[in-house]
């Protein structure tokens, strides 16, 4: 029983020059082309039956103007708010319900995307689709004081 088994310890071998985990790399992935913006959609064609006749009606598309939609590489910031439980359920639930058909990369690019379009739509309201001035100034920090 003096004679031991040939036996060798070692460890993984290396990993062949471009091994398949390599195209996961950023810098190895090929350029992915993004889905089509909605806005770019054509609207969807109305038809009405009237009288055994069918009529096909394109909404009217509203004149373009720059979006507030928020852009992969513009830096981000971190914000925290309050809103009401079931409204975050809602939207949660509609996140994961729509965010492939809604092209959203995660639920902050949802959120971000309705906050665009309340902006826009206040700018549109009160001061003639204009951005407002002033957006790196502090906020009034608590609730406003009532009368």
């Amino acid at each position: 029983m003096t004679d031991a088994p040939n036996r060798k310890i070692g460890g993984l071998a290396p990993r062949a020059e471009g091994a398949p985990l390599a195209r996961l790399m950023r810098s190895q992935r090929d350029a992915q082309a993004e889905p089509p913006a909605a806005e770019d959609a054509p609207a969807p064609i109305a038809t009405t039956e009237a009288g055994g006749a069918t009529t096909k009606k394109r909404p009217a598309t509203p004149a373009r103007r720059p979006t507030l939609t928020p852009v992969a590489e513009e830096p981000k910031d971190a914000i925290t708010f309050r809103m009401p439980r079931s409204l975050r359920d809602r939207s949660r639930a509609t996140f994961l319900a729509t965010r492939t058909a809604e092209a959203d990369t995660s639920y902050s690019d949802m959120l971000a995307k309705a906050i665009a379009a309340e902006v826009e739509r206040r700018e549109a309201a009160h001061n003639s689709g204009e951005p407002f001035t002033g957006g790196n100034a502090q906020l009034p920090a608590g609730r406003p004081f009532t009368a």
